[in-house]
This record gives C-alpha cells, structure tokens and sequence, in this order.
C-alpha cells in the first residue's frame, strides 16, 4: 500500500469520526435542552407554590387586602408584597419565554394569569412605585399590558 492510500483512507476515518463527533454532540445538546427547560419550569412551579402556600397561610388577610376596606398600614404593606412575589415570578417566567425555555402555550396561559392580576386592588399603584427596578423589556411588556387591559 502507497503513502498516498493510507493518507486517503486515514482522512476518510477522520471524516466519519467527525461526523459521528458531531451527531453524539448534537444529540447531548438536545438532551442538555431538555433538562434545562424541564429545570425551568420546576423552578417556576417551586415559586408559584411558595406565593400559592403564602396566600393558603393567610387567607383571610388576603382576603382583606382584595377588598380593600379600611386597610391597616400592615395590610397595604402585606398587598404591596404578594404583589412584588407576583412580579418576581412574572419577570422570571417572562425570560424564561423569551429564552426559549418555555412553550409558547405555557407563556400564553400565564401571560393571561398576569393579566387578570392586573385588576386586583392596588396592583398598577405598586407597579407605578417599582416597574422601574424590573428589566427594561420585562417593563415595556408590562406597560403594553396595561395600555391594553384598558382598552
């Protein structure tokens, strides 16, 4: 066999090595997307769970606060704080959406669960006091949102 031969079949081997390279590498990073959107979402649930636990635990201060009648300074404070938890979660949610780790369906049902929270007492006076802490695109969205709901 001449040197030319096995330097033809040496680069052949290192073609299918790379291919097959490829493909195993191709396949872990579908896998790695996976895991990670799967990650995403439990992590959401985690704190959806917490703010669910908290309104269960004090139900009838929640209950209070949505009705808005004669608030305690503790009660405006106790509403101002669920709904930073409801922002908090709604900003996390929101990039993970635009990070692709979360379904569009998901995103819409959600972004329709944010939505309706924008009617509860007291939730665009604390927006109006803190949407500015929150990220640039997360704040715009928010603000269409409201222009929107008033439509």
């Amino acid at each position: 066999m001449n040197l030319e031969k096995i330097v033809l079949i040496s680069e052949i081997l290192a073609s299918i090595a790379v291919v097959v390279t490829l493909v195993y590498l191709a396949k872990q990073v579908r896998q790695s997307t996976r895991v990670n959107r799967a990650a995403a979402r439990h992590s959401l649930s985690e704190f959806a769970l917490e703010l669910t636990k908290f309104r269960a635990e004090h139900s009838d201060r929640w209950a209070k606060v949505m009705q808005e009648k004669e608030l305690s300074d503790g009660d405006i404070e106790f509403r101002k704080w669920n709904h930073m938890m409801l922002l908090l979660h709604a900003e996390t949610y929101f990039h993970h959406y635009k990070l692709s780790l979360m379904p569009n369906n998901h995103w819409d049902n959600y972004a329709k669960f944010i939505v309706a929270a924008l009617n509860s007492p007291g939730f665009e006076d604390y927006w109006n006091e803190v949407g500015f802490a929150f990220s640039k695109d997360f704040s715009d969205w928010m603000n269409k949102v409201f222009v929107e709901s008033k439509k």
